[in-house]
């Protein structure tokens, strides 16, 4: 929470059975694997927690305002991506705690490369913006060679298998720009084809949107409406569920389903159904 505390819980028994304090304002925390979580700060700082003792294991200095997101690579366990208010969007590697020095940054800059070159371990210290505006969320695709930012209420994909990365193409939902808010987002499917983003896009929504990462010409947007207030978190479960959680107070579980091998055209009256 907002006062650095960080609380493991028991989600058999509903109890806390570790708590951890960091100096700051957490944002939000995820899993890295079975033994650590991670925790971005209102102060731009991304940091590792020991599972067992809660003790403070890695600190990066992420950006120069609030870290808005991160997320692990699926692949390579010790890079993982953040973006922040500043609109910047960066890779690190967790090894080099302690530092401001990252692996590269996503900039909006065009650059003319010929070379892939999948993880570049030359450490950098500056880095241009991705967004003009704050990025709320970024997220790798399951394969980990591309990357998706929202920034108001844009969505960009990524090529991260360039040493700069390349921006594919910008997708415009919205025209409000919002606040610096973190959004949250989830990604499904295999490939950039068929990768499908889940967001509120917008800072303050109450509903959830569900669109092609990579522009088609039907784009099937689908949108769940539920929530009587701003949609705070929601995450997809291995039997995909959809848990979402909202400043009404609510938490709404959604019977969220993929298409196995066929398209699945959404339907009106199936839109709140999810």
């Amino acid at each position: 929470d907002l006062s650095g505390r960080t609380l493991l819980w028991d989600t058999e028994h509903f109890i806390p059975v570790l708590e951890s304090m960091k100096r700051g304002n957490v944002l939000t925390s995820s899993w890295v694997n079975d033994n650590a979580w991670m925790s971005s700060t209102l102060q731009g700082e991304l940091v590792m927690f020991d599972a067992v003792s809660g003790t403070n294991t890695m600190s990066l200095k992420g950006c120069k305002g609030p870290l808005n997101s991160f997320d692990c690579h699926p692949q390579h366990e010790h890079c993982v991506i953040t973006g922040g208010t500043d609109g910047t969007v960066k890779l690190w590697d967790t090894r080099r705690s302690g530092t401001t020095k990252f692996i590269k940054a996503f900039s909006q800059d065009e650059v003319e490369e010929t070379v892939l070159a999948p993880v570049d371990h030359r450490a950098h210290t500056s880095a241009g913006t991705a967004h003009r505006g704050s990025v709320n969320a970024v997220k790798f695709t399951p394969c980990g060679n591309f990357v998706v930012t929202l920034s108001g209420g844009s969505c960009a994909t990524w090529d991260n298998r360039w040493a700069r990365p390349r921006r594919l193409h910008e997708i415009e939902r919205t025209k409000q720009t919002g606040s610096g808010r973190r959004v949250p987002m989830v990604l499904t499917g295999s490939t950039l084809s068929n990768v499908r983003v889940i967001t509120p896009l917008q800072n303050l929504s109450k509903e959830i949107f569900s669109f092609y990462a990579r522009p088609r010409p039907t784009e099937n947007i689908v949108t769940m409406a539920g929530h009587l207030a701003p949609v705070s978190d929601f995450d997809i479960s291995a039997s995909n569920q959809m848990i979402s959680a909202g400043e009404d107070g609510m938490i709404l579980a959604w019977g969220y389903r993929e298409g196995r091998g066929r398209k699945v055209k959404a339907r009106d009256e199936d839109k709140d159904q999810w």
